[in-house]
């Protein structure tokens, strides 16, 4: 059975902080592509008074009070214009714009526009005091000169800041500053729209309302409401707690400006930080310095452990400056250390969540940050503090607790890193540190199979193993179409084909039956379809035209696949057969509502535990198709719920039933009666599948912190299988199988667009074990056109000597990966005067070979020459058919064969016997291509045309003589593409020496004795060493 267990009810239709002066009224946007971020941006500032607002505390109209208002923005040693540029290492210059900047009694002021309604009115109707703005910039009232206005996007206004006569006196009030976006389609100056803006009210500026000293804070302010408008997000809490202090701008404004944290930095574009995962020393810069070092040093290191993969720690370097500088009013100099975790979904700290998390000795509770020494949060103590002897924190003991001082995630569990020996550079610029990771490589931990596949939304994550090992992954992408990935080593994925046109949850699952890769999966409109991967594409075997079904899911019955899925409407269980042997199978139908299936194949039958909602009496069922009828089975008694799993082997069947009552029982049945079990791990559980290993019963599942474990099932109930699988992960994209006696695990880190594999070796199996597969054949046969002249055949380009019994030549490779075979036919002197190509298929536990007579002497081998004036160099020639060149560039192809690149291979022939594969993208293996298209432009590169072959060559030059008696291979490849796949094809390995060649030219006598080209031979032998 292979099929997603999740919970599916309905398919629905239709610090305390100083001089804190801001507040987002929406959750902050993801940080904009860092391009955006860089060069000039345009912030049009527009200031506005209203009917009710007084003189006495106008700001804009008095020249004392406006000249303060500039030197915050532009012309201050701490403006805001000066602060971006510093933050962002000089790559953005903001350019404030102030169009109601006037002259006054030769002083400058700011004429303000006056609106006709009272301030409180336009605190409830924010939306038309900006389309208020926006029609006065239209009808003239507040003249735009001819500024851009759209660097970041063409025909959007970078930023638009009103200030309001005005004070507020808390968040709720509509004038408290903040940042947030306008949707009307209105358009100003050159034609822009406005969508991003801030607003600030004059008394957060400065003070003639409320009375008390007037700038502190305030061009903090104003640029952290402008860095929300680049994407950075609140990092202070709306009630209670302080997660990051006094270390960054998006958490509290001071009374000189600090710098954002590293991580928001790198959001924005302006560092990169890089990632480590080994113990060792580090040096990194402090963060407000110049990088003097020419990129040696970063300004922050990112840590992580394979405990997680959504949350990361972050260590910089904070200097705590003197005098008015930007970081002068930091808690202390020294190594900062915080968690971020980017499972959380609005990405902030706002409203309660730990986004971004400060670490700090002593805290009570792990996450609450509320804990404090006197009247300062404990954050003010978070940096490691150098000069007072702070120089370690954290522990690699997994099992220390949170108030041991760790690097935790969320929780309190230690990630087992610690950091120690930390220490000052000289001149104070650099800090240096060891950091030291817990050994995580042991049995109870899940390792990961290649890298993280990126740009995967995670909808619909799948995964089978082909029967040559390969494992595939298939998840949507961020583009919305499904991607079929694979990895053969696990060490790389490689995409295979992509689907479009599926629905935006698509619930995807994919199938290996018989030899080939299936895939199950609801196209746009909720339609049930079922496709099989052929020659590396997708071609699709049967598609519904219902609409609204769900729930698609494999099974395996009697020699036959089934696509089973709940039809439209919810009364029926569809058993669509899509290929084997078998017949037909009836749908199960009820009169109610049938939700959550899961089903299985055992003892020939096939069963089905299902929710029977609004029937009455409201429970799970368990049915089963015998004899081409459905019969209720078993009624559990557990009221309808949303998790259920299906497995078996020889000897049982097993299903869970479960429900949001915390009523969940597994059911075991032997033929002649059932039973049951408490299943408490699956309690609260997001969802849940099932597998038998021999005589043991495994579960997987995903609970209700979003952790993915597999548990095992004893005779004194579940235990856990090693430590968990991954966490958070995002429940609407995981799977789970076993191949080969491992466990594999797909999933989407929660918060990422990144699907992970993990795997782990299960022990061996007890009881009943099924009987083993075929062992695979991995014998390659060949049958030549014509007597072979030797024994040697390339399967991919690599060697390999055969077994030889008339035209036919065989070898046995260690495993049904290979693509292409290759002989090459030589004369009595070895040297190559043909070849043929077959290509390799591997199903059903076996090789298959084509000979592909149509590529016969595909690339032909024209010798070696060497220069013979000037810079020494040897020269290789290949020769490709002008005819069959012709035809794979035609629309047609050859066979249909097209072609897409070929060129020539070099390496040192010693490596070749050292092991190294000469194959493209081989270790030790340069490459040069003579044929390819970039850019839509054909490079064609030809030396010579000789009795319609086209030659075309590969030369190395400005040997020095010790490689004069160097060895090297040459030889030609083409890649060519045909049916949506890619085939590397070698032509013959040939190597020589400039010192050979030059012997061989003087003993032919090629050149008279004594002339240029003879001198010049000899002096290659006699450098030669």
């Amino acid at each position: 059975m292979k099929g997603k267990k999740r919970g599916v009810l309905l398919r629905c239709v239709a610090l305390l902080l100083c001089a804190c002066l801001f507040a987002a009224l929406v959750p902050a946007a993801p940080a904009k592509a860092a391009a955006k971020n860089q060069g000039t941006l345009a912030n049009l500032v527009i200031c506005v008074q209203f009917g009710d607002s007084d003189d006495a505390h106008d700001i804009f109209g008095k020249a004392e009070h406006w000249e303060k208002v500039m030197g915050m923005y532009d012309t201050a040693d701490d403006s805001f214009k000066n602060y971006m540029k510093a933050i962002s290492d000089q790559k953005l210059t903001i350019n404030n714009i102030f169009p109601q900047q006037t002259q006054q009694d030769g002083k400058t002021i700011c004429a303000a526009l006056r609106l006709a309604q009272n301030a409180d009115y336009y605190k409830d109707n924010e939306g038309v005091l900006v389309a208020e703005v926006i029609a006065a910039m239209q009808d003239g009232r507040i003249t735009l000169g001819s500024e851009k206005l759209d660097y970041r996007e063409p025909g959007v206004l970078d930023n638009l800041t009103i200030i309001v006569q005005g004070s507020a006196s808390s968040m709720s009030d509509g004038f408290w500053p903040h940042s947030t976006s306008y949707s009307g389609n209105e358009k100003i100056g050159s034609g822009v729209l406005v969508r991003g803006y801030n607003l600030l009210n004059s008394d957060a500026l400065i003070r003639t309302l409320t009375g008390s000293a007037n700038i502190s804070g305030a061009q903090g302010t104003i640029t952290h409401e402008f860095l929300h408008t680049l994407g950075l997000p609140d990092l202070y809490r709306n009630s209670g707690g302080s997660p990051v202090g006094r270390w960054s701008i998006m958490a509290s404004t001071l009374c000189y400006l600090q710098y954002p944290l590293e991580y928001c930095r790198e959001l924005l574009g302006w560092v990169q930080i890089p990632e480590i995962t080994k113990s060792g020393t580090y040096t990194i810069r402090v963060a407000s310095g110049k990088d003097k070092w020419g990129g040696a040093y970063p300004t922050a290191l990112k840590l992580k452990t394979p405990q997680s993969d959504s949350q990361f720690f972050v260590v910089e370097y904070r200097k705590k400056d003197a005098g008015a500088a930007f970081d002068s009013y930091i808690p202390s100099s020294g190594l900062l250390m915080y968690r971020v975790d980017e499972s959380i979904s609005d990405r902030s700290n706002y409203r309660g969540e730990n986004y971004i998390y400060v670490f700090r000795p002593g805290v009570t509770d792990p996450e609450k940050a509320e804990d404090m020494s006197g009247t300062a949060y404990l954050s003010e103590n978070a940096a490691l503090d150098i000069e007072k002897g702070e120089t370690s924190y954290g522990s690699t003991d997994l099992n220390a607790p949170f108030t041991d001082n760790t690097l935790y995630y969320p929780g309190g569990k230690n990630s087992g890193i610690a950091i120690s020996n930390a220490h000052y550079s000289e001149d104070g610029e650099l800090l240096i540190f060891d950091v030291e990771f817990a050994d995580t490589s042991g049995a109870e931990y899940w390792q990961q199979y290649g890298p993280a596949m990126s740009g995967m939304r995670g909808a619909g994550a799948s995964l089978a193993m082909g029967d040559d090992g390969t494992l595939y992954a298939a998840s949507c992408g961020s583009d919305g179409k499904l991607r079929l990935m694979q990895s053969r080593d696990g060490k790389s994925w490689a995409q295979v084909t992509t689907l479009g046109g599926v629905e935006s949850l698509p619930d995807a699952t994919l199938q290996w039956y018989q030899g080939s890769l299936y895939l199950g999966v609801m196209l746009s409109g909720a339609k049930p379809a079922a496709y099989r991967l052929v020659n590396g594409t997708w071609k699709q075997l049967w598609a519904s035209s219902e609409s609204y079904a769900m729930q698609p899911q494999w099974l395996e019955h009697q020699n036959t696949l089934y696509l089973c899925y709940v039809k439209s409407g919810t009364k029926a269980l569809a058993l669509q057969k899509i290929a084997g042997s078998g017949g037909t199978l009836p749908n199960l139908t009820v009169s109610s509502y049938l939700t959550n299936p899961a089903l299985c194949s055992w003892n020939g039958k096939v069963y089905a535990v299902y929710s029977d909602f609004m029937s009455s009496k409201d429970t799970t069922k368990v049915a089963v198709c015998s004899g081409g009828k459905w019969s209720e089975a078993l009624d559990t008694g557990i009221s309808a719920g949303k998790l259920h799993a299906a497995a078996s082997n020889s000897s049982q069947l097993a299903l869970i039933a479960g429900n949001d009552a915390g009523t969940d029982k597994l059911f075991l049945y032997d033929g002649k009666q059932w039973k049951s079990q408490d299943a408490a791990f699956a309690r609260g559980a997001l969802e849940v599948d099932m597998f038998y290993y021999g005589g043991d019963l495994y579960a997987s599942y995903i609970d209700k912190n979003r952790q993915m474990d597999l548990q095992k099932k004893e005779s004194g109930g579940w235990k856990q299988v090693g430590k968990a699988i991954a966490s958070p992960v995002d429940s609407s994209a995981s799977d789970v199988i076993l191949a080969n006696g491992v466990c594999y695990a797909a999933y989407v880190a929660d918060g990422t667009q990144n699907l992970l594999v993990r795997f782990r070796k299960l022990d061996p199996p007890s009881g009943v074990v099924d009987p083993p597969k075929p062992k695979d054949d991995y014998t390659v046969s060949l049958t030549l056109a014509g007597t072979p002249s030797n024994s040697k055949i390339y399967v991919d380009g690599r060697a390999y000597q055969a077994q030889r019994s008339g035209s036919t030549l065989k070898v046995t490779l260690s495993d049904g990966r290979a693509k292409t075979a290759t002989y090459y036919e030589t004369n009595a002197s070895g040297i190559p005067t043909g070849m043929q190509v077959w290509l390799l298929s591997f199903s059903g536990g076996k090789y298959t070979a084509r000979r592909q007579d149509a590529l016969k002497d595909l690339l032909t081998y024209h010798g070696f020459s060497i220069r013979i004036s000037g810079d020494t160099g040897i020269r290789f020639k290949t020769g490709i058919s002008e005819s069959t060149k012709g035809a794979l560039c035609s629309g047609a192809g050859l066979d249909g064969f097209h072609l897409k690149e070929y060129g020539t291979l070099v390496m040192m022939q010693e490596n070749i016997g050292k092991g190294y594969a000469f194959v493209l993208g081989g270790d030790k293996v340069a490459s040069g291509r003579s044929y390819w298209t970039q850019n839509g432009t054909v490079n064609d590169r030809v030396f010579e045309t000789v009795q319609g072959r086209q030659r075309f060559t590969s030369v190395l030059v400005r040997l020095p003589a010790e490689r004069y008696k160097t060895e090297f291979a040459f030889r030609g490849y083409i890649i060519l593409q045909k049916d949506g796949q890619s085939y590397t094809i070698y032509g013959p390995p040939m190597a020589k020496s400039i010192y050979s060649i030059a012997q061989q030219l003087i003993a032919r006598k090629d050149y008279a004795v004594g002339s240029p080209e003879d001198q010049f031979l000899r002096r290659i032998i006699a450098d030669a060493r």
